[in-house]
Formats: C-alpha cells, sequence, structure tokens
C-alpha cells in the first residue's frame, strides 16, 4: 500500500484494513475483493505473476 487506508477480503479470512506502508500476499487462485470504504484516495502498488495462457482475471458473483 503506498497510500490511504484500504479494506481488503479474501476467501478464507475476516475482512482486514491495509494501511500505508502495509502490504498482503495473496495465493494463486484466492477469490479476492479490495475497497476504498474512505474518503481520500488510495494508491496500490500489485505485482501478478500468471502463466501466460491463463486469464488475468475471473470474474466470480458477489457474496451474499
Amino acid at each position: 500500500m503506498i497510500e490511504g487506508d484500504f479494506t481488503f477480503e479474501r476467501a478464507d479470512r475476516a475482512a482486514q484494513e491495509i494501511k500505508a506502508g502495509g502490504a498482503e500476499y495473496l495465493p494463486p487462485n484466492t477469490v479476492h475483493r479490495g475497497m476504498n470504504k474512505g474518503d481520500k484516495p488510495v494508491k496500490l502498488f500489485v505485482l501478478r505473476i500468471k502463466p501466460k495462457d491463463k486469464p488475468l482475471v475471473l470474474e466470480v458473483p458477489a457474496p451474499h
């Protein structure tokens, strides 16, 4: 996280707040989403490593 506060949700954990300077590792193929719930912009640095023959993103239905 470069700037701001970010709410990060993943399928196997409760939601967590990531603040500027923080980081999170996400194992491949983990369902997740992130939200800016604040009123200030968020800046993220994301590094994704995926096989060339696989899609970068796969949309899934939102949780209920």
